[in-house]
């Protein structure tokens, strides 16, 4: 008997595309290829209403945590404005 792996992922990139992607997890393989699952030049849009600023606070204390979150939150700013001008 043949036994197949398959990949969820590249299922879903192989069958379709979307306009939107609510993302309440915040799995990092999901985040990093959404530009991939949405729609070109539809005005497609990737949502995370994932938070770590909770998580870091609480794994790195206090000032540790929030400059976590600070950096986090910049650096998916600037992936943001790099996939829109590009």
């Amino acid at each position: 008997m043949w036994k197949i792996v398959v990949n969820i992922f590249e299922l879903v990139v192989f069958v379709c595309s979307f306009d939107l992607i609510y993302d309440a997890v915040g799995e990092e393989e999901i985040a990093d290829n959404a530009a991939t699952l949405l729609r070109p030049f539809t005005g497609a849009t990737y949502v995370s209403v994932v938070v770590p600023l909770l998580r870091n606070v609480d794994t790195n204390g206090v000032v540790f945590g929030l400059t976590k979150s600070a950096c986090q939150l910049s650096t998916s700013v600037v992936k943001v404005l790099l996939f829109t001008m590009s």
